[in-house]
């Protein structure tokens, strides 16, 4: 199921597009929110491929019509990953470095907060998502520095 609103960011209006996952891991359904440059490519599908294959409510379907399975995304992203030769590549890998990233980027704009990556990652237990979050030396001392003790 796809999500998809308006709202406002910055004085403009914005698309705003998520994705409703059903039944992932431990049975859960998943709201996974569209970068923006995502929602662009998008609604180019939907306008320039999808008009040109059969019509079905699935928004990505297969050769029957069907919603393409995780099976299948699976077995085509091994197709692309034998291709470019990048042996370790897989769906796991690729949400792992989304998270990674994410959480990093939230720290360098100081917004920090292992419960977004928890949220964005629908884990239901914090200890899960700390896999996703690092902290070095430099991450200590930055902080401990930064704090304003009013001495």
């Amino acid at each position: 199921d796809l999500d998809v609103s308006r709202r406002e960011v910055g004085g403009r209006q914005v698309l705003s597009v998520a994705f409703l996952v059903r039944h992932t891991k431990g049975k859960k359904d998943r709201v996974v929110p569209l970068h923006r440059s995502g929602v662009d490519r998008l609604a180019r599908y939907v306008r320039e491929v999808r008009p040109r294959l059969p019509p079905t409510p699935a928004l990505f379907p297969d050769k029957t019509g069907e919603a393409i399975s995780p099976h299948e995304v699976q077995r085509r992203l091994r197709e692309v990953r034998d291709r470019m030769g990048l042996p370790h590549l897989t769906t796991h890998a690729l949400r792992h470095t989304f998270l990674t990233m994410l959480e990093k980027q939230l720290r360098a704009a100081g917004k920090a907060s292992p419960f977004l990556v928890q949220a964005v990652a629908g884990h239901s237990d914090l200890r899960t998502t700390s896999l996703y979050v690092h902290v070095d030396r430099d991450d200590l001392r930055e902080s401990v520095d930064s704090l304003d003790l009013g001495w």
